[in-house]
């Protein structure tokens, strides 16, 4: 598996965006809840899933 902290912020906000579907809405909801994008890439599944609008699919593939 890929280490997402060996890239760049763009790179890892751009894998959110377009292999978990994250729409600005989404990522702004996450922003706020998780404040860091390292600390939404260590989010486990079941707090990702107390985001408002976030699949469990998306969920699944965030937590991965």
């Amino acid at each position: 598996m890929v280490d997402p902290a060996g890239y760049d912020t763009t790179t890892r906000v751009l894998a959110l965006v377009h292999f978990c579907e994250v729409s600005p809405r989404l990522f702004d909801a996450l922003m706020r809840r998780f404040r860091t994008l390292e600390a939404v890439l260590d989010a486990t599944r079941s707090d990702l899933l107390e985001i408002d609008g976030l699949s469990k699919s998306q969920a699944e593939r965030l937590a991965h």
